[in-house]
């Protein structure tokens, strides 16, 4: 006795019009992007908390602002496709969905190869192992992420609440790692503004003394005397202005008589500037040649990345006879 498979009627393929295959394609296309922002987000905030500091840590603000604007664009379309989307699919709708669901299988079996290379790595090389958490964190959110999109693509079940599941676990998931990015790196870099505005100020010091010094032939007594001499365009001014204020910049000038070489004459100050944070991505913006052999340089060539006050020793050298030596 023969058994005979159901029969497909129209009614359970999935309609090719135009409206319906852009629906379908911006739904995988903006889970994919939520998934990406996501995990993003987790390798910033884990990093952050491992180590106290992220590399990414001033760029946290912009993916979570993408996130609240993809997210409700993923349900939003996700819904409308939902309406009209059917569990049989030929034409288009057929090749955008094996598109897309081998594109997120693939980042999800990537992102468990790097899972488990950071497992791997954490027990063979104990002194990266925080190194490897936030890594970890990464990948193991993005397997999750990507697994639920690749579900919600080829299996959406469209007679049963899968779907509405697989939607409520997404927006779940992706509203913890948001809660977690705002609490943690996004109010971060909000607390560390003030540092952030010290390390402008430090920058643009240099400036300004060379600019006094060529105009008046001496270090000024104070660093606020020498505002004026800045030059054309430089953000950091107003913020040496707030710090100077605050005192959390002090200068000291002269620390060092002037000396005239060959009718070179190099003047030497020191400048200490306070941070409430250690952060090592500081360490990107030094610059400069190295110091002499008395630890003095012609610009900041370390500025710190701990905590506390910390001190330089700086020179500017002015050419020819129109400089006389303090």
């Amino acid at each position: 006795m023969s058994t005979k498979k159901p029969s497909t009627t129209d009614k359970d393929v999935q309609s090719n019009s135009p409206a319906v295959a852009i629906f379908q394609w911006l739904t995988y296309v903006f889970w994919g992007v939520t998934a990406a922002l996501a995990t993003a987000l987790v390798a910033i905030s884990a990093e952050l908390v491992v180590n106290g500091y992220s590399n990414m840590l001033n760029s946290v603000i912009f993916v979570v602002a993408a996130v609240f604007v993809v997210l409700p664009l993923a349900l939003t379309f996700d819904h409308f496709f939902s309406r009209h989307e059917r569990d049989h699919k030929n034409g288009i709708g057929m090749v955008l969905m094996v598109i897309h669901a081998v594109l997120a299988a693939l980042l999800a079996v990537i992102a468990l190869a790097t899972a488990l290379f950071s497992v791997v790595s954490m027990v063979v090389f104990a002194d990266e192992a925080s190194d490897m958490i936030s890594m970890l964190s990464a990948a193991s959110a993005a397997v999750v992420l990507f697994g639920l999109i690749f579900v919600r693509i080829m299996r959406p079940v469209t007679k049963s609440r899968l779907r509405l599941i697989v939607r409520s676990l997404l927006l779940v998931l992706v509203s913890a790692v948001l809660v977690w990015a705002i609490a943690g790196p996004a109010t971060q870099v909000v607390i560390r503004q003030q540092d952030e505005r010290t390390v402008w100020a430090l920058q643009s010091t240099s400036n300004i003394i060379s600019g006094y010094v060529l105009a008046e032939a001496a270090l000024p007594e104070k660093l606020e005397d020498a505002l004026e001499y800045s030059y054309s365009g430089d953000t950091g001014v107003d913020a040496l202005e707030r710090n100077l204020a605050s005192g959390r910049i002090t200068y000291t000038p002269n620390v060092l008589p002037a000396l005239v070489e060959d009718e070179v004459t190099t003047f030497y100050y020191k400048v200490c500037a306070t941070f409430d944070y250690a952060d090592e991505s500081r360490d990107q913006y030094t610059y400069g040649v190295a110091a002499d052999e008395r630890g003095f340089s012609e610009n900041f060539t370390n500025i710190s990345t701990e905590a506390g006050t910390n001190c330089y020793n700086l020179k500017f050298s002015s050419y020819g006879d129109t400089v006389k030596p303090f």
